[in-house]
């Protein structure tokens, strides 16, 4: 059995994980439901769940264990069985930013002009940042700060250095006197101690880990994986992963390409890329929607500096099927015809389409333009509170209330949806109308 496997751009990733999954016990229902199948979040996880629902085609089955390494609550507890029970309870991230806020607030003084909460509470989301980036990461910052300015450095490197001891001396010690730690801390001893466990117990050869979908990982995350890749029926299936890029680009690949940090996984693990398994079928046994060619086309477009030279060696033309160029006279033209287009896509009965976009008002447009035949976007990235009608309606109330019920300000509050004065809403538009 292949350990390791990667499955190309053009093959639907989770369809295909669950495709594999049943095939190797026979498709067998019951069968189906034995075994681990590790998730990075929470959303893919969900979306397993939803393969495995139409590789079954409305059959009823048992699904396996599915849960995400990346949460920080009860998934990491679950995992972790009785190595939990050693570690404080993680503090709540509301009580977190809170205490944090109330420390910058008592030194806000000594290091700039810091007097008010909303002006702390920044600083304090910044702070939390900052442990957790350091506490994936495993660098302890109460070493490895005070060495991060010398002496010969500008005065406000080192006043940044003293506000920053919040974090390295004032707020460890908070969490001792409390009996709490950091949810990132505790993840990180949580998977540590999931790792170790397994390669002292690991599970019997009947019992299936899978570890699905790592494109990149942190120290602890890293450590799980090798503990799965060490069981007996342990595997990792990663994402795309390009095998047609020389040996020499792929180990000096740049932190900002794509497959680096693909790359960092595989060595960290003891992964050769050249060993990989590729599972390149079709789930569904036909041919599949995207073009097989699709993987070289964006490994060539996504080139490094370095091997660019490639170009020259390959002069056989881009596959550019199935690809089209927008070119919108405006923002309100590109979103409808996107729109236009997701819509068509979706008229063909069991067909799915989705955007992805960095732009979260192009998101937003698009979804609105749907919204105009019906069609409801699943935004991954969610909603916004402050753009839901309650949040709207609440800024109009602290709008009216700041501007001593200025006609403007009290006129936008009647005419919200949400306000009704205690009438009914057709009576509280019409008493509007006549102020």
């Amino acid at each position: 059995m292949t350990r390791a496997v990667t499955i190309p751009p053009h093959v639907p990733f989770l369809d295909q994980v669950a495709a594999r999954w049943m095939a190797e016990v026979g498709d067998d229902p019951q069968r189906t439901g034995l075994g681990l199948i590790l998730l990075p979040s929470r959303r893919a996880a969900r979306a397993l769940t939803e393969a495995f629902l139409r590789r079954s085609d409305g059959r009823a089955l048992l699904l396996p264990r599915i849960a995400a390494i990346g949460a920080l609550d009860e998934a990491g507890l679950a995992l972790s069985g009785l190595e939990a029970l050693d570690l404080p309870p993680p503090v709540e991230p509301l009580r977190r930013l809170t205490t944090l806020t109330w420390l910058i607030l008592q030194v806000g003084h000594a290091f700039g002009d810091v007097r008010t909460v909303d002006q702390a509470w920044p600083l304090a989301e910044a702070l939390a940042a900052l442990m957790d980036e350091a506490e994936w990461a495993e660098c302890d910052l109460a070493e490895r700060l005070p060495a991060a300015a010398e002496g010969d450095f500008a005065e406000h490197w080192q006043r940044t250095l003293e506000f920053l001891s919040i974090v390295t001396d004032v707020w460890p010690a908070w969490l001792a006197e409390q009996g709490v730690m950091n949810p990132v801390a505790r993840q990180v001893a949580l998977l540590h101690g999931q790792a170790r466990r397994w390669r002292a117990d690991p599970l019997p050869a009947d019992e299936r880990v899978w570890a699905v979908g790592f494109a990149d990982a942190m120290p602890s995350t890293a450590a799980m994986l090798g503990a799965v890749l060490d069981m007996p029926a342990g595997r990792l299936v990663l994402p795309w992963v390009d095998l047609s890029l020389d040996d020499a680009v792929w180990s000096a690949l740049p932190d900002g390409h794509p497959q680096a940090g693909t790359a960092r996984l595989l060595a960290d693990l003891g992964q050769d890329r050249a060993a990989l398994g590729v599972w390149d079928d079709s789930p569904g046994g036909g041919a599949p929607e995207c073009p097989a060619g699709r993987g070289g086309m964006l490994g060539r477009a996504l080139l490094p500096a370095a091997a660019l030279g490639a170009w020259l060696h390959d002069p056989a033309p881009v596959d550019l099927i199935g690809l089209s160029i927008l070119r919108a006279a405006d923002q309100q033209e590109e979103a409808a015809a996107i729109a236009l287009v997701l819509r068509q896509a979706i008229a063909v009965p069991g067909r799915r389409a989705a955007l992805v976009t960095p732009d979260r008002g192009l998101a937003g447009r698009v979804a609105v333009e749907l919204a105009r035949w019906g069609v409801v976007a699943d935004d991954s990235a969610g909603e916004p509170l402050g753009a839901t009608p309650q949040a709207a309606f609440l800024r109009l109330v602290v709008r009216a209330v700041t501007a001593g019920l200025s006609p403007v300000a009290l006129l936008s509050l009647l005419k919200h949806p949400q306000g009704a004065c205690g009438l009914s809403p057709g009576a509280c538009r019409a008493s509007a109308r006549l102020l």
